[in-house]
């Protein structure tokens, strides 16, 4: 249902997505078959993540990953 409710602007809009808790039950198999994070800076899956954007840097994640 999200993913339809979004799917007007993701299909033109570039954004970043985090992992959520909501994930761990399915083994994060579900957010890593509908998005394709960065996999260089981060654990080399895209479920954590780094960048930068010009002078900006970014981190990405999430503290589930830290007990799973």
């Amino acid at each position: 249902m999200f993913m339809d409710q979004i799917e007007s602007v993701a299909a033109y809009v570039p954004y970043m997505t985090a992992v959520g808790n909501h994930e761990r039950g399915y083994n994060f198999s579900n957010y890593r078959n509908r998005f394709s994070m960065p996999r260089k800076g981060g654990d080399g899956e895209g479920l954590w993540y780094s960048y930068t954007v010009f002078v900006t840097s970014y981190v990405t994640g999430d503290a589930v990953l830290v007990t799973s």
